[in-house]
């Protein structure tokens, strides 16, 4: 196991190194990418959306703009930012346009959100 987490390191440090130094290689868009799916999964919140919100400033044309806004959304709403997760999921929508895949999943995400958010009043005004 130790061999595998020196390897997924050494993977990482080469995209981070690709990134920094090549932002103009085309493979630096793929590892950007990949660099932030990675630190979201190992549990590295900040980094990761450090990494989408620089990968959406680089690449706003991407094809894969649109998982990194779900990604986003998803990552600011784990951590209690309703305000910029449901801007994120807006922004989606309005890009996507009514026949993406994902719109009703977005809706639905955005009903859950006003609903936390008319909770939070309650309890605020209940004090």
């Amino acid at each position: 196991m130790q061999g595998r987490h020196l390897e997924i390191k050494a993977y990482q440090q080469a995209y981070e190194a690709l990134v920094d130094r090549y932002p103009d290689n085309p493979m630096a868009e793929g590892a950007l990418f990949n660099l932030a799916r990675a630190y979201s999964r190992k549990g590295q919140i900040d980094k990761a959306m450090d990494y989408y919100q620089r990968y959406l400033a680089d690449y706003p044309d991407s094809p894969r703009w649109k998982d990194v806004l779900w990604e986003l959304g998803n990552l600011y709403e784990a951590q209690g930012q309703l305000d910029v997760a449901r801007d994120l999921y807006r922004g989606y929508l309005d890009r996507a346009g009514p026949n993406d895949s994902r719109n009703q999943l977005i809706r639905a995400k955005l009903g859950q959100i006003q609903g936390k958010a008319a909770s939070k009043e309650v309890l605020y005004e209940g004090q």
